[in-house]
């Protein structure tokens, strides 16, 4: 699997953040979950952005079902 160049900043490497990545997308919720970034990146404020992380919460818990991904064995 390649790499991407530059992980964000809160992974810890690109295949976290492809994981992550796969989840969200796994829910359905991808849409909301890049209108509460698109906000983010407008306002610089996630806390101006409280419709859009409602909305991205109520997704999620709504499908979190499809979202559950077995805790990797250490």
């Amino acid at each position: 699997m390649s790499k991407k160049p530059h992980p964000s900043q809160w992974a810890r490497d690109s295949d976290e953040e492809d994981r992550v990545e796969a989840i969200i997308r796994g829910t359905g919720c991808w849409d909301q979950h890049i209108a509460v970034i698109d906000c983010k990146s407008d306002k610089g404020d996630w806390r101006e952005c409280q419709t859009e992380v409602q909305r991205f919460k109520e997704c999620m818990q709504k499908n979190r079902p499809k979202a559950t991904v077995p805790a990797e064995k250490k």
